[in-house]
């Protein structure tokens, strides 16, 4: 009796491993279904890269503005860097 109880433990974990088996083909097969798509993606990524590249190239080779082309600052208060006047050039405080 022992033995048969062995076996049919042994053909119960062979179904299971049969019924995974089965089910990892099963969700193969399923991967047969959104892998076009998929591929469809990247294709379109693909197009949208080589669009920015093409910016990138296009802007990495304009030429810089010409003074000329370049609208003139406002000529109003100028920016002063010293801001303690006359005191500011002494190097030492007297003694």
């Amino acid at each position: 009796m022992a033995t048969v109880e062995g076996e049919v433990g042994d053909l119960t974990k062979k179904v299971v491993d049969l019924t995974t088996s089965l089910n990892n083909i099963e969700s193969v097969k399923g991967m047969e279904h959104w892998i076009p798509s998929v591929d469809a993606g990247i294709q379109g990524l693909n197009q949208a890269m080589e669009g920015i590249a093409a910016w990138v190239t296009i802007l990495e080779t304009k030429p810089p503005a010409s003074p000329s082309m370049v609208a003139p600052t406002p000529d109003g208060h100028r920016h002063e860097e010293l801001h303690q006047g006359d005191a500011s050039r002494v190097l030492a405080a007297p003694e």
